[in-house]
């Protein structure tokens, strides 16, 4: 599944995993599947901004939120969903 946010931001989902794929944008692990820890909503709906709960991304840069201890996660707050495609 792809995901569009109002920001520009495009986000690729598959199988438990979860990438940033747009050029444009720079953050840290763009382009990299990391693992999806939870998602809200559960499914993506146009209109809807989107938390992301993922493994850790301390690893990536110092700005990071993440920590480095086992079972840590990182969140990510999207902007609305602009579109959903398969």
């Amino acid at each position: 599944m792809r995901v569009t946010t109002e920001s520009g931001a495009v986000y690729e989902f598959a199988e438990g995993r979860v990438r940033r794929v747009n050029e444009s944008h720079v953050k840290r692990a763009d382009g990299d599947w990391v693992r999806l820890v939870t998602m809200f909503p559960k499914t993506p709906e146009v209109g809807v901004g989107m938390v992301l709960v993922l493994e850790s991304l301390a690893e990536h840069g110092p700005d990071d939120y993440g920590t480095r201890v086992p079972d840590a996660t990182t969140t990510r707050v999207t902007t609305r969903v602009t579109e959903v495609t398969a």
